[in-house]
């Protein structure tokens, strides 16, 4: 902590505060949410990620270590600083964004599963839904998952994504789900980022069996944990705001009430499940004064991307309600496009092309 003097913290955030100052150079007043969305996440990746990482990681230094610098030399620190600094938040914005069109994919599966499912579980088990909701389930009324896609609707699909009270609607909408559902699948998410709570102990206590983490591995399943805790919420949110209609029924809007009920439930329940084995096994090993330095480290590390995902993924979700149809309509008719190709006539053509050039 004593790392973090003033003239450190101003060093850290210069280079943000530079590029908030260009940005209000060159717009001249004109709002552009997605540069304001990057500047956003430059100050983010300054105060969580390079700051924390001064308090938390001992500067390596060797014999020649010269704590005095010359001003030619700072310079060339902070022209690395804010190249560093840009390179990473902006990998940082594509990566979210990237995440925002995984969703789209995931979503085509959640809602196939939808429609494949839903109702013929809901009238095969109508009896048990008949006594613990006391009325009996309505069917929706179609013959199959292919006569339910044919009558799929989409009524939200903006003509311009890029307007700039489309992109104001929709962050307004949807900041608030992305901040629960972060908070529910919060402490889920630890050990993707510290590791388990036994080997973190170890570590603490400097004992010669502690393994460090995998950075790779740990990369790949904190990413996993980002489709999970936030792509999965995406994928309903983005059906929701494409307007998902099947006849009367507002399909978006029922997958995003599952979102914030069962998902969320789950979630609940297995923060405190994964809570509760973690005291008992800190109880029975004697280690209880470490179980909050675990969770405040893996809190500190599982927190950001909330706010990462409350700045990105509504600015986008517009964008992906646009791929989310045209992927839909792309797999829906890939049969009827199929169908009209004469194949044999392409395959004879092929050939004789072949022996033309034979």
């Amino acid at each position: 902590m004593a790392d973090l003097t003033p003239f450190t913290i101003l060093f850290e955030l210069a280079p943000p505060i530079l590029v908030s100052v260009a940005y209000l150079v060159v717009f001249r007043g004109r709002r552009n949410r997605f540069v304001e969305a990057f500047v956003a996440l430059m100050y983010i990746k300054s105060v969580t990620f390079f700051m924390s990482a001064i308090i938390y990681q001992t500067p390596p230094s060797g014999s020649s270590f010269d704590p005095n610098v010359d001003s030619q030399t700072m310079y060339w620190i902070f022209v690395t600083e804010f190249l560093f600094q840009f390179a990473y938040a902006l990998q940082e914005f594509l990566t979210w964004v990237m995440l925002s069109f995984i969703a789209v994919l995931f979503g085509m599966l959640v809602l196939a599963i939808k429609m494949a499912l839903q109702d013929p579980l809901k009238m095969k088990f109508s009896n048990v839904i008949k006594r613990i909701v006391g009325r009996e389930p309505v069917s929706d009324g179609y013959s199959g998952f292919r006569d339910r896609l044919n009558h799929l609707t989409f009524e939200g699909v903006p003509e311009n994504p890029m307007n700039p009270a489309v992109q104001r609607e929709a962050w307004r909408t949807s900041w608030k789900d992305y901040l629960i559902i972060g908070l529910a699948t919060l402490l889920p998410s630890i050990p993707a980022y510290v590791g388990s709570l036994d080997n973190y102990i170890l570590g603490l206590v400097g004992d010669p069996h502690y393994h460090p983490p995998n950075a790779y591995i740990m990369g790949v399943l904190i990413f996993l944990t980002w489709i999970y805790r936030f792509g999965y919420p995406a994928s309903n949110r983005i059906a929701k705001g494409a307007g998902l209609k099947l006849g009367d029924r507002d399909v978006g809007a029922e997958m995003m009430r599952g979102v914030l009920g069962w998902f969320f439930r789950l979630n609940i329940l297995l923060t405190l499940g994964l809570l509760g084995l973690d005291v008992m096994r800190a109880i029975a090993n004697d280690t209880l004064e470490y179980l909050g330095a675990y969770y405040f480290d893996g809190i500190t590390q599982a927190f950001p991307p909330i706010l990462f995902a409350i700045v990105v993924l509504p600015l986008v979700e517009r964008f992906s309600v646009v791929l989310y149809k045209k992927v839909f309509e792309s797999i829906t008719q890939a049969r009827s496009k199929v169908r009209q190709l004469n194949l044999r006539r392409s395959l004879l053509t092929f050939v004789s092309s072949i022996g033309t050039a034979g």
